[in-house]
């Protein structure tokens, strides 16, 4: 089945790309979950046209993304959420929350979809963040903590 990417997929490829996958794969992960659409002509001419677009970026924004990720190399954030006595949160932590927990302690602004989480955040304790932009990359850790009120 063809379908086009809306958010980098690990593994797979990259927003906007173009991608055959098995039928189930596609149905029951990717679209399911927002991170790809059914691919016909008209989605596939628009999706060429923002793939165009995100690549035609000029090279200052490039300059002032290596220095933000340089910024962010190393950092820890901390979030507090709710968890029961065994350390399992009562709801996983997403990238949007991840996202807005940056911009407002570090101050540097991220899209969800440039956080990579290898598995989602369910647990207190630390977590190494990648963050991935393009071709820059670097991991940031988030220390999930319990809120003192359940």
């Amino acid at each position: 089945m063809r379908i086009i990417l809306l958010r980098n997929v690990q593994k797979l490829g990259k927003k906007y790309d173009i991608k055959d996958v098995a039928d189930g794969y596609a149905r029951n992960f990717l679209i399911t979950r927002g991170l790809a659409k059914y691919a016909t002509r008209n989605a596939e001419a628009e999706a060429e046209k923002l793939r165009a677009t995100l690549e035609n970026r000029g090279e200052a924004q490039e300059a002032l993304l290596e220095k933000e990720l340089a910024e962010l190399a190393g950092k820890t954030v901390s979030i507090k959420r709710p968890a029961n006595d065994k350390g399992h949160l009562f709801s996983q932590i997403h990238p949007e929350d991840i996202a807005e927990v940056i911009a407002h302690d570090i101050g540097i602004t991220l899209k969800a979809e440039h956080l990579v989480l290898s598995e989602p955040i369910k647990t207190l304790g630390a977590h190494t963040i990648e963050v991935a932009v393009r071709d820059h990359h670097t991991t940031i850790t988030i220390i999930v903590e319990k809120t003192s009120d359940v």
